[in-house]
């Protein structure tokens, strides 16, 4: 290997240019997988929490919206996309944690519309013992007391099914 620069002058940055000897040196600069993967699950998290408060909100006036799952699955892939960039994880892998993190933004969306409903109508009743938190803890047993548990799952079902209508060309675009 030549040492020289182009004016035929030593280059001074010669001892650090390691040319075609350097291949170990990308495994150095690189985060591992599992840290890229991590940062990613974060990420998607963090996408997703603007389009789960829209589920919520739209959810608490009695409507489902499809494009709502558009917002949550483009937020989750653009998260995961914006704390991987430096790192190279697995695209399926990448796909999964989008998924995964899809699917439970629209569970605890769902999850805390039911509990904010219940709440709300057991204090208009005057109950005041259930708050926000303690019917969004309490929900199954809740639905078992007033007999509800299968028109909850019904619309859990409905929910995530509407989501992935609108959310799966975006969580499965991603080149």
């Amino acid at each position: 290997m030549n040492n020289f620069n182009n004016n035929g002058y030593s280059d001074p940055n010669s001892a650090y240019n390691y040319g075609d000897y350097n291949n170990y040196g990308s495994s150095y600069s690189s985060e591992s997988t599992v840290i890229t993967l991590l940062k990613g699950l974060l990420g998607a998290v963090v996408g997703a929490i603007p389009g789960m408060l829209l589920w919520i909100i739209v959810g608490k006036l009695g409507f489902i919206f499809s494009a709502i799952g558009i917002l949550i699955a483009a937020g989750s892939v653009f998260g995961f996309g914006f704390m991987t960039k430096k790192g190279n994880p697995p695209m399926i892998l990448g796909m999964a944690i989008c998924a995964v993190v899809f699917l439970l933004a629209i569970f605890f969306a769902v999850r805390i519309e039911y509990a904010w409903e219940i709440s709300s109508l057991l204090a208009d009743e005057g109950i005041g013992e259930f708050t926000f938190f303690k019917c969004f803890l309490h929900l199954g047993e809740i639905f078992e007391m007033f007999d509800l548990k299968g028109e909850y799952i019904w619309g859990l079902i409905k929910a995530e099914l509407f989501g992935l209508l609108g959310g799966f060309a975006i969580l499965f675009k991603r080149r």
